[in-house]
């Protein structure tokens, strides 16, 4: 049982790096932008908004699952309850990778058919464009169940671990893509630059998974349908939630692009800060449902 003085301890720590990942998501997201307008043409800036918008929200394929094997895993740590964790992790890696495929289907439909939807993008960029799109959409969606990792640290009270990862994450992306530019790489390498440092942290998490939470078991055989009925009732109303918010934030960028291609980059600039205070506070809604008990 934890004391008083430990718990109040645990809170501050957890918090503390939530607040980092916060800080450093912000300077990443308000201090590239600037950089990337004033190198790229203004097309090529367009595109890239574009194609970085629509792989990011692959990410709403979890569906909250994530929320989800925080809680469960919690709970069932407090019970002492091994055979309930572990299955409740392997379970959700099991649905997120069918997820997984899912958003691979999707990136490889939107990059043949992205040339289409955005008529009056430069013919000059569609080809990078589409190696792009399923270069950083393949690592997006690779991601999926990986996020497992990250759930199971957070539901072990274990935040700094999944936040160090994402940090070392976004500096490697933005140094390799500030690079790329400074190199005149075009939108290809950016892409491969964005999927390269994802790459690196899906392999972070693994190594962390083995070395700091070998006790949780992720196997296939451990999933069941009773732990799929428990996330799913779980994730139902949240997955509303995210599908409701997609449909307000998610695709803006996207109309801007298939009426007004030449405003994308403008446009892209000016709700850079707007997006970044609604997805930290979606961020701090997100922790407040992970801490919830039975």
């Amino acid at each position: 049982m934890r004391t008083k003085e430990n718990l109040r301890q645990l809170i501050l720590r957890n918090a503390s790096a939530n607040l980092v990942r916060l800080a450093a998501s912000g300077v990443v997201a308000l201090f590239l932008p600037p950089f990337l307008v004033r190198m790229l043409p203004t097309e090529t800036y367009s595109t890239w908004a574009l194609v970085l918008q629509l792989t990011v929200y692959l990410g709403l394929l979890d569906f909250g699952i994530q929320t989800a094997v925080a809680r469960f895993v919690a709970h069932a740590d407090e019970l002492d309850d091994s055979r309930q964790r572990d299955g409740i992790a392997s379970t959700a890696f099991v649905i997120l990778t069918y997820a997984s495929a899912l958003g691979f289907l999707g990136v490889a439909l939107l990059a043949w058919q992205f040339p289409h939807i955005f008529s009056a993008m430069p013919t000059s960029l569609h080809g990078q464009a589409r190696v792009a799109l399923v270069l950083m959409g393949g690592s997006f969606a690779l991601g999926l169940p990986v996020s497992v990792v990250s759930a199971i640290f957070v539901g072990q009270q274990r935040n700094k671990i999944p936040v160090s990862i994402l940090i070392v994450n976004k500096v490697v992306m933005a140094g390799l893509t500030i690079f790329v530019v400074l190199r005149h790489g075009g939108l290809a390498a950016m892409g491969a630059a964005v999927s390269f440092a994802n790459i690196l942290s899906y392999g972070a998490a693994y190594f962390a998974w083995r070395a700091w939470a070998p006790e949780v078991k992720i196997r296939l055989n451990l999933a069941s349908k009773s732990c799929a009925k428990q996330i799913v009732s779980y994730c139902a109303a949240l997955g509303v939630w995210y599908l409701a918010m997609m449909m307000i934030s998610g695709l803006d960028l996207a109309i801007v692009g298939m009426f007004d291609y030449v405003a994308v980059a403008y446009y892209a600039v000016a709700i850079t800060l707007t997006n970044f205070v609604v997805q930290t506070q979606n961020k701090f809604l997100r922790r407040s449902c992970r801490h919830l008990r039975f």
